[in-house]
């Protein structure tokens, strides 16, 4: 471990990190709600305020590759309160944005520091917990991820039909503004821990050799291929279900989007009986029963006939998925001990790839063959997948890899 540091320190941290998750994750969604209000006040169209969005989500994305390297070299604690710092200053210049070009390129920012702090988080907690615990603990830190999942588009909803969409990114400066002042007066910020890179492995082609060391071995890229296609499944579909629920029962769209919002519901449940589930089932058992309960809930959301067997499958997909992708999140803090920000930064890249590939190929199936059959279809795949990762988990204790418990 690159810090030692007292077990109450690191579990107060844990909730300071779950708190910027929570701001991180609504920062993400925030602006759902306000795009046609974009539309009116920057007089553009939807398409062009969408850029909102797709600029977040690309930052978040890519910028992973150069976040990972700075955190083994820096430091992740540092990285993080830096990171929040520059969230807050990003989203006060979102609440100012003069302009949509303004405004995108605030998003921009605020997306690359997004994507700055959930997974060095995880990699932190990597350095900080042992491995029989950590399961546990990211499930902590994903719980507040969660719920700002579900928070974001109603912070933005309650403040762009009351006080006005800029209100919205106040809140959330505040938010990471408060958590960036705990962490600068917690005593893991007067540590100074010794870097995992030297300064020579810093450069460009130094970084991207070690990246390539990283996911040559084959457990991880058996990781890295499993958590792309996990997000290439889900997250296809998902993207498709509120509007499917609005023209199967005729609902409001914000109805349906709730139904969807379930799943975070489901996830939510799973980070409160994490230490009691793996405790008791182990990974290898785990994994297979969240597969089977993302499984029956794709089926359900398929062929529901009503909306509130339709929000019982969301909601099991949430528990099983979450309990499903927590097993995967904890070998990723183990891709490379030594370089453990570059290992999960490379696991968050898979996962944004698998998502962006998996909701162009759902929009071709939808179009082709309709959402019940794709849904299905996506069913049978996570099945295929639970079943591939539960033989390679067995496989790799067996070989006295990372242990079942």
């Amino acid at each position: 471990m690159s810090d030692a540091l007292d077990q109450r320190v690191v579990t107060r941290i844990v909730g300071l990190l779950s708190l910027g998750g929570f701001a991180s994750s609504a920062a993400m969604r925030v602006c759902d709600p306000m795009l046609p209000r974009f539309a009116d006040d920057f007089q553009a169209s939807l398409a062009a305020v969408a850029s909102v969005n797709t600029g977040f989500a690309i930052s978040y994305g890519l910028l992973q590759l150069g976040i990972g390297p700075l955190g083994d070299r820096l430091g992740k604690f540092r990285v993080i309160t830096v990171a929040m710092m520059l969230a807050a200053l990003a989203s006060i210049a979102c609440a100012l944005a003069p302009s949509l070009y303004g405004l995108v390129a605030a998003r921009v920012l605020a997306g690359g520091m997004g994507g700055a702090i959930i997974p060095v988080a995880f990699a932190w907690i990597g350095d900080q917990v042992p491995y029989e615990a950590r399961q546990s603990v990211l499930a902590r830190v994903m719980s507040g991820s969660l719920i700002g999942v579900i928070c974001g588009q109603l912070i933005g909803g309650i403040c762009v039909d009351t006080v006005g969409w800029r209100w919205a990114f106040v809140v959330l400066a505040a938010l990471f503004g408060i958590v960036a002042v705990l962490m600068r007066a917690s005593p893991a910020a007067r540590l100074r821990p010794a870097p995992s890179m030297a300064p020579g492995d810093t450069g460009l082609r130094a970084v991207l050799r070690n990246y390539a060391l990283i996911a040559r071995p084959p457990w991880s890229r058996m990781i890295l291929g499993a958590v792309m296609l996990e997000a290439l499944i889900m997250y296809g579909g998902l993207s498709f279900i509120p509007t499917t629920l609005h023209d199967r029962f005729g609902i409001p769209l914000w109805q349906a989007a709730m139904i969807s919002a379930v799943m975070g519901v489901g996830g939510f449940v799973y980070t409160l009986l994490a230490a009691r589930l793996i405790g008791r089932l182990g990974e290898r058992r785990l994994v297979m029963v969240g597969g089977a309960m993302v499984c029956a809930g794709l089926m359900l959301v398929a062929v529901a006939p009503y909306p509130w067997l339709a929000a019982m499958g969301t909601g099991a997909l949430g528990l099983g998925f979450y309990g499903f992708h927590n097993t995967l999140q904890v070998h990723g803090t183990q891709l490379s001990p030594t370089h453990r920000g570059m290992g999960v930064a490379l696991f968050a890249l898979s996962l944004f790839i698998g998502q962006s590939i998996g909701v162009s190929l759902i929009s071709v199936s939808v179009t082709l063959v309709g959402f019940t059959l794709s849904l299905a279809g996506a069913a049978l795949a996570f099945g295929l997948l639970t079943v591939w990762l539960s033989l390679a988990l067995a496989r790799h204790h067996a070989r006295g890899g990372t242990p079942a418990h």
